[in-house]
């Protein structure tokens, strides 16, 4: 097969070179070889035991090639003067994004490799404030709990149902 030689492609036809393709692009900086050059992943070292405190995570990089790009279309935004001002909603994202990046909340991404459980929950609220004739919690049970546990085990996960109905002890019910 052509090309597949493993190294990285020659984009200098196209008129950049190395990573500034990526860059341009949004795919930060170029490949670094990966954790399987290295023999273990991000999080850990070939032992398992954690990184050292000084040794950053490729995440990181990553996270500070977005800050720039954000910090610098918002300045691109300031700068516009009365053209800037038709994209204050932008303008607000960009901040709001960037407050988020830089102080870690909601990260989009996990590191896999490291041995700590991933917990993803969904909460579905259901409108029993609309149909309050209508038996949800039955629906979603089905007889004799059959429904629930075809869910469970066709999703691989574990479904609870708390609030308003979900118990047969209303007092109980309370504390849910």
């Amino acid at each position: 097969m052509a090309g597949s030689s493993g190294a990285a492609p020659d984009f200098s036809a196209y008129g950049a070179t190395g990573g500034a393709v990526n860059e341009a692009y949004g795919y930060g900086q170029p490949a670094y070889g990966g954790a399987a050059a290295l023999g273990y992943g991000y999080g850990t070292s070939a032992f398992g035991a954690a990184f050292p405190a000084d040794m950053s995570s490729p995440l990181d990089a990553e996270i500070q090639i977005v800050l720039r790009e954000i910090h610098g279309e918002v300045q691109l935004l300031e700068q516009s003067g009365e053209y800037g001002e038709q994209f204050k909603n932008a303008r607000r994202l960009l901040a709001t994004e960037a407050t988020k990046l830089e102080n870690n909340i909601d990260p989009e991404w996990l590191e896999v490799d490291i041995n700590k459980p991933i917990k993803v929950t969904k909460k579905i609220l259901v409108p029993s404030f609309r149909h309050q004739k209508f038996n949800f919690v039955g629906k979603v049970l089905g007889p004799k709990g059959t429904t629930l546990q075809n869910i469970a085990k066709t999703y691989k996960c574990h479904v609870y149902i708390l609030g308003r109905g979900s118990t047969r002890d209303r007092a109980k019910e309370q504390t849910f």
